[in-house]
């Protein structure tokens, strides 16, 4: 027995088949009420609605029939998808085609078959109606014709189905394409806040030094004191924009983008050794407890996440160190990072985690924020599903508490 050929458009055609999301589904009274309604017309014990799939036949609905599949070199269906034309098998034994098909030879004993293309309405030919009987036979005009117009029926249900799906898709891609537009926009609005309240505030400073009078003629104490402030307020605008704008590009971008690789022992170094020099001054060290087992994450919002605690606990403190600590569970990682500086009033910790009531409390050294930070590694957080804990006392220091997944994947997202 020689192979059935393919259509010319197989690739093509199979693509519309799985977008007709027909195969292995459950069984449905429209199909089902043809194949019952064929066999009836046509007086015939095996009806079908036969698929055909790339390495098999598939029944979507079926009468006299207990298998649910047979292999596609076996079915007449893979014949009758080759032309438009209804294929009218009256005795199996004498067509070459079939004479040997195991379908005509074994316990099935299939002599007759008429099958009527399933055809889209972009011209592919998915599969068949067809009537099977175990003794040869014909269809008469009036039978054929009905066998016709049932299985165009086949295909406008077939059709249906396919918009259906294309425009579930295109339900969902708008939808996706309005939540990025919502991202956007928030992402946006945000930016032009905090630069409209924040990133002002450090350029207005530095434009008031420089508008002293005699600025040129600034000697002796003076000029170095004019070059510390113009130095704090310019670092504390770098940082302030380089916070936004990691916020800023990750929400835009949709959320995190996960590595699979990422170790915590190098990122604390780095973040560390930022701080490490310039908190010389301010008699602080650090103390690191690194567990540094793969994760699974955005290494660089963990290193803004990080730099930010780190941030934090240098500018409230003096005289004292600063330990942060990573520990691994199985599923969660947990950063600690804690200082023993002047700890967090009641009335700030109430409003730290409040875009409209944020604070801008200087620091040991009168450094200023923007009371940014945190509420941009919430943001991140919320984006993981990690949570973050604070814990302070006034005098005593403070503690705060990052957890998360430890391996995120993108469907997470």
């Amino acid at each position: 027995m020689t192979k059935p050929p393919r259509p010319d458009n197989e690739t093509s055609r199979l693509a519309a088949l799985i977008e007709a999301h027909l195969l292995d589904t459950a069984p449905e009274p429209e199909y089902d009420d043809i194949v019952e309604l064929a066999s009836q017309i046509c007086d015939a014990p095996i009806s079908l609605v036969s698929l055909l799939d790339q390495d098999r036949q598939w029944f979507k609905a079926k009468i006299g029939l207990e298998e649910s599949s047979t292999d596609r070199d076996i079915a007449f269906c893979s014949y009758a998808i080759l032309d438009h034309d209804p294929l009218v098998v009256q005795d199996a034994r004498l067509d070459p085609r079939f004479a040997n098909n195991p379908l005509v030879t074994g316990d099935a004993s299939i002599r007759f078959y008429a099958g009527v293309p399933i055809e889209t309405a972009r011209g592919f030919r998915l599969g068949t109606l067809c009537v099977l009987d175990r003794q040869p036979r014909s269809l008469r005009d009036d039978q054929l014709f009905a066998l016709r117009v049932l299985a165009k029926n086949v295909s406008r249900l077939v059709d249906l189905r396919i918009a259906q799906h294309r425009s579930n898709r295109l339900l969902e891609e708008v939808g996706d394409h309005a939540t990025r537009l919502e991202q956007i926009n928030y992402a946006t609005t945000r930016l032009l806040s905090v630069i409209a309240h924040d990133v002002r505030g450090p350029l207005t400073s530095i434009a008031s030094l420089l508008d002293v009078p005699d600025v040129n003629q600034l000697t002796g104490p003076d000029l170095p004191w004019l070059l510390g402030e113009i130095r704090t307020q310019a670092d504390t605008g770098r940082t302030l924009l380089d916070q936004i704008l990691a916020w800023a590009r990750t929400v835009m971008q949709g959320g995190p983008t996960i590595r699979t690789d990422v170790r915590m022992g190098p990122i604390v170094d780095d973040v560390v050794g930022i701080f490490e020099s310039a908190s010389h001054g301010k008699g602080i060290t650090f103390e690191r407890i690194v567990d540094d087992g793969p994760i699974a994450t955005d290494p660089n919002l963990i290193r803004f996440v990080i730099h930010t605690l780190v941030s934090n606990a240098v500018k409230f403190s003096e005289g004292a160190p600063i330990t942060v600590t990573v520990s691994l569970s199985e599923n969660e990682m947990a950063i600690h990072v804690k200082d023993r500086g002047r700890g967090i009033p009641d009335r700030i910790k109430e409003r730290m985690f409040d875009w409209s009531r944020r604070s801008n409390t200087p620091g040991t050294k009168k450094e200023r924020g923007a009371g940014l930070g945190l509420l941009l590694v919430r943001d991140f957080l919320d984006m993981v599903h990690g949570s973050i804990d604070v814990q302070s006392q006034e005098g005593h220091g403070t503690t705060v508490s990052v957890f998360m997944p430890r391996y995120l994947t993108e469907d997470q997202l």
